[in-house]
């Protein structure tokens, strides 16, 4: 993350330490940890990934759990400032997930890829649609993988063609045609 770290123990437990003003170690406290602190104790996972301000974690039955900043209502749907615990990121079915800058966006098992949150577009604005997952990523629907950065994405498909959305860094310019890795 930004300003926070977070691992997984050999049995799937998870810690964070740093910073914790936007909640995003999980403890449900919000005070900084200068070593790690365990995040839900009751539940194991199999992947962590933290983005700038909000973390989130995949447990083994395929379901996504996030904690820390909401302000685009990328956790919940509601757009509540932070969430210092663990919440449940719907149903089950997540075969991945990544998290950006005030975006979530989830790999499904059925090979959707389907973001909440901010959507930032080449110029840097960022605009919030419509509360609960949407579409934001790539088109197709057969995406093996998924990486989400600061503000971007992107998905490969089994075929290994990958496509990218969202902001680019300067002086790069932005793609949103998919581009083979061959």
């Amino acid at each position: 993350g930004a300003a926070h770290t977070c691992a997984l123990d050999v049995v799937g437990a998870a810690f964070c330490w740093g910073d914790h003003r936007s909640g995003a170690l999980g403890t449900g406290v919000l005070l900084p940890s200068p070593g790690p602190s365990r995040v839900a104790p009751t539940s194991t996972f199999q992947f962590l990934t933290a983005g700038p301000g909000t973390s989130c974690a995949l447990e083994a039955e395929a379901r996504a759990w996030c904690w820390g900043d909401n302000r685009a209502a990328q956790i919940d749907g509601s757009g509540s400032a932070l969430h210092g615990s663990p919440v449940p990121m719907g149903g089950h079915g997540v075969a991945g997930v990544g998290v950006g800058e005030q975006v979530v966006c989830a790999l499904g098992g059925d090979g959707s890829v389907r973001c909440r949150g901010a959507r930032w577009d080449p110029d840097g604005t960022a605009t919030v649609p419509p509360q609960g997952f949407a579409p934001l990523g790539p088109s197709r629907s057969t995406w093996v993988d998924l990486s989400v950065g600061w503000r971007d994405g992107c998905a490969i498909d089994a075929s290994g063609i990958l496509e990218c959305w969202g902001q680019r860094s300067a002086p790069a310019a932005p793609r949103s045609a998919p581009l083979p890795l061959r």
